[in-house]
């Protein structure tokens, strides 16, 4: 139930734990059986399969299937990297400004610079052999616009008269 949800997202407003109070009270009968007493409720809540509905950013609900007996929902929960946000809305707030080496400290290097591997003396040979190849590849296949066009076309009957009349 999104109820639900809203008081978990804000568990702790107005004090602590108030989100899975009110989850307590809205839970049906049946499932407080199973459950058992609010204070294992709570400690359920905190434990690995469901701490992450505790304090989460956002949320959706999606009716998956429904049968006169039976409803299945699935919930999307938005929760990555929340802290790490919060470091940088608070880094913000107070420089205003900031660096890459400041989201580097807070996120850590992006993974494309991290998996770069170093240049060895035999990866820069090796670089140079092929930077040849390439060049001497472009030698052979490309065009060379510079040198003039060396076949002779027909001349017109008119500049073949002129060209007689200069010699003469």
């Amino acid at each position: 139930n999104d109820c639900e949800l809203v008081a978990l997202k804000n568990n702790n407003v107005p004090e602590k734990d108030s989100g899975i109070k009110q989850t307590w009270i809205f839970a049906h009968p049946e499932n407080k059986k199973i459950t058992g007493p609010f204070e294992r409720f709570r400690i359920m809540l905190y434990g690995a399969q469901y701490n992450i509905l505790l304090n989460h950013d956002s949320h959706k609900i999606k009716l998956i299937m429904n049968t006169e007996k039976k409803y299945i929902y699935g919930v999307e929960l938005l929760s990555k990297n929340k802290e790490k946000l919060t470091e940088l809305a608070n880094k913000l707030l107070s420089q205003e400004v900031i660096f890459k080496e400041d989201l580097e400290l807070i996120f850590g290097k992006r993974e494309w610079e991290t998996n770069i591997p170093e240049e060895t003396p035999e990866s820069k040979e090796a670089s140079s052999d092929l930077k040849e190849e390439e060049e001497e590849k472009k030698v052979l296949t490309e065009p060379n616009d510079s040198v003039d066009d060396q076949t002779e076309a027909p001349k017109p009957k008119k500049d073949i008269e002129n060209e007689n009349e200069l010699n003469d």
